[in-house]
């Protein structure tokens, strides 16, 4: 993943960049109270992007996230789920 890939991903769901950044972190399973420091937020504000992310996709679950991630070409199927360092989620995140 890429900042170009998070890019895509905003553009093909019609979301915006912050909550499409939420999206990937979300399907790298990272916990929400972990996601404000990644995005350099507060915790106010990645619960409103997380809450618009699920509205504007008519979803509630993060597994229906990570499926629609998949059917739209945005992610690969995953296979081999190798645990990220939280530098490493952050060098995927901020562009």
């Amino acid at each position: 993943m890429t900042s170009q890939t998070i890019t895509h991903a905003a553009v093909v769901l019609g979301l915006k960049l912050r909550e499409a950044q939420i999206l990937f972190l979300m399907i790298l399973n990272v916990p929400q109270k972990t996601m404000p420091s990644i995005l350099s937020l507060n915790d106010k504000n990645v619960s409103y992007h997380r809450a618009n992310l699920y509205r504007k996709l008519g979803l509630n679950t993060k597994v229906q996230l990570t499926h629609l991630a998949i059917a739209q070409g945005i992610i690969p199927p995953i296979t081999d789920w190798r645990p990220y360092t939280p530098e490493a989620i952050t060098a995927l995140i901020k562009p």
